[in-house]
């Protein structure tokens, strides 16, 4: 029927009225107008009915999720966000030998037993010349190109020492390049270890370390 009243040729037994003229309606009816293009008309206000009842529905749809809230839940935290897993850091330093010897005399236990306090780890970290703090496994690649001198320690200030503490729970610490930085970080609990410390030959094989 739809097909019929589209391929059938509409004729209109009147003039048109000026788009202007808001009664063009009544117009049509006082005057008659085409069995046809009443039918057209018809389906045109039907299909405008519909599409407006449409939009209304979606509107109103949309005000009550509005009102109700949502409802959308968010997604779990990012891995990013969370605390990295806990791993022993190596914190390398190179101090002059007068510093090692007043640290010695000051806490002999802390070298006997190989333990260190976190305020002795941040003076050391003060008074050093160059300091890298990597992963355990790092280690050997960093102390095979040092040159070590065997012999005892003592006070003098043109000899330099090197010292290797661990730091369990200091996964925060490692990579970090500036002193500040670094001993705002330093976990306060935990164990501070000398692994090992040995008087260095000259400099050589410190490129890799943050000079201060």
């Amino acid at each position: 029927m739809v097909k019929d009243l589209i391929n059938k040729p509409m004729v209109v037994p009147f003039p048109l009225p000026h788009p202007h003229d808001y009664n063009w309606f009544q117009e049509i009816l006082r005057n008659g107008m085409n069995p046809d293009f009443g039918k057209i008309a018809w389906i045109v206000i039907i299909a405008c009915s519909l599409v407006g009842f449409l939009v209304c529905s979606q509107y109103i749809n949309k005000r009550k999720q509005k009102s109700t809230g949502n409802t959308t839940k968010l997604p779990p935290s990012s891995p990013s966000s969370q605390e990295l897993p806990p791993i022993t850091a190596a914190l390398c330093l190179v101090v002059q030998a007068s510093v090692f010897i007043d640290l010695k005399n000051k806490h002999p236990n802390a070298l006997e037993d190989n333990r260190l306090s976190c305020s002795d780890v941040k003076m050391l970290i003060d008074y050093s010349s160059h300091f890298l703090c990597i992963r355990r496994e790092e280690v050997p690649l960093i102390e095979e190109d040092l040159e070590i001198i065997r012999k005892e320690i003592t006070d003098d200030s043109d000899q330099e020492v090197y010292i290797r503490i661990h730091i369990s729970n200091g996964q925060n610490i490692i990579g970090k390049e500036v002193p500040y930085i670094l001993k705002r970080d330093l976990p306060s609990d935990g164990q501070r270890i000398i692994q090992r410390y040995f008087c260095l030959k000259n400099l050589s094989g410190l490129e890799q370390f943050n000079h201060i």
